[in-house]
């Protein structure tokens, strides 16, 4: 952000440099600790290996020692780096651990619905009677699956309101 020094009422002064800030808190937060936002931080990639691979990001088929572009599709070759050193992915922790919550919740949903195809399980006495002696729910229009589950919910006492029939 660029901040016109002679408009600026916030200025801190550091090893006989006068800086201006927009707020007093980003004055504030700069005189805490100023080494750390005049580091200068360089994002230059590193220089890869000389015995890297290079391959294709779209044809990984594609392996070559020195980089170039792909004779597929042109694209620029980007080194091949394991990924060893960089530690568990956040993204692959945050996936498994939903996955498990998904699976644990799911296991009692399957046993519920396919026990009672198994012979001699007798898992039908801990459903509802109300839900199983419900037969089939009535269709009021052909092929809408909204009316029948507004006349589902109005027979459970749900609160559903059947769908008005049209003219």
């Amino acid at each position: 952000m660029r901040v016109d020094p002679a408009k600026s009422e916030h200025n801190y002064s550091y090893s006989a440099h006068l800086y201006h800030f927009c707020s007093a808190g980003c004055r504030s937060k700069f005189a805490e600790q100023p080494e750390t936002f005049l580091a200068k931080t360089e994002n230059k990639p590193q220089p890869a290996p000389a015995d890297t691979p290079y391959t294709c990001p779209m044809h990984p088929q594609i392996r070559q020692t020195q980089p170039g572009s792909c004779p597929i599709c042109g694209m620029g070759l980007e080194p091949v780096i394991s990924g060893e050193d960089t530690g568990p992915s956040p993204e692959l922790i945050d996936m498994r651990r939903r996955l498990w919550i998904g699976a644990a919740l799911a296991v009692p949903v399957v046993i519920l619905e396919m026990g009672a195809h198994v012979p001699g399980l007798n898992l039908q006495q801990f459903i509802s009677p109300q839900l199983s002696d419900l037969g089939p729910v009535p269709a009021r229009h052909a092929g809408r699956a909204v009316g029948g589950l507004a006349i589902l919910g109005s027979r459970l006492g749900i609160g559903a309101q059947p769908i008005a029939e049209h003219v």
